[in-house]
């Protein structure tokens, strides 16, 4: 394995050096940028460098394409990357695909409909006697489950009222804790 190493496309016809043969336009290699021979291959235009696609939003850069969830109507759009969108992505607004972007936007309507259910339920934290309902998604059983204990936004005042939400919106549930996508 090349440590360092880039991607090049080949731009004309061009002789390995190791096990020689010919490589033709359209085709890409890996090779260290130290090295003399790609520098010249890259100087004379014979190659040219694949830009490196981001791994995470966090690593994003100027110009970079990615998808962000358009606020105002709850859909994806694709842009260009330009610190404008930093504060989207800082509160997860922001994805490298479309399909992502897509799983954000299911999620909030999910949220929003969850929240419905709550029936304007606001928990009192400093309450410890207080009871706050929530659910979620049990692996071992295979399906939701209602704990007495409220970790999340969505919190319910009473068992009924997260059982009923569990019947009214299953899928909305499995979206919202990401068991669904």
């Amino acid at each position: 394995m090349i440590t360092n190493a880039k991607r090049y496309k080949v731009l004309k016809e061009i002789l390995t050096v190791k096990n020689p043969r010919w490589l033709k336009p359209g085709e890409e290699f890996k090779a260290t940028t130290s090295s003399p021979r790609v520098r010249a291959l890259l100087e004379h235009g014979y190659i040219e460098e694949i830009p490196e696609k981001p791994k995470t939003v966090n690593d994003l850069k100027e110009g970079d394409e990615c998808w962000v969830v358009d606020t105002t109507c709850l859909f994806s759009t694709k842009v260009c990357w330009d610190k404008k969108y930093n504060p989207l992505r800082l509160i997860g607004l922001v994805a490298l695909t479309e399909r992502d972007c897509n799983k954000i936007v299911s999620r909030l309507i999910s949220e929003q409909t969850l929240l419905s259910d709550t029936k304007g339920f606001k928990p009192n934290w400093k309450d410890v006697k207080q009871l706050k309902f929530s659910v979620y998604y049990d692996d071992s059983l295979q399906g939701l489950v209602v704990d007495q204990y409220c970790y999340g936004i969505v919190c319910f005042e009473s068992l009924e009222d997260a059982t009923a939400s569990i019947k009214a919106h299953p899928t909305e549930w499995k979206i919202y804790l990401g068991v669904e996508r």
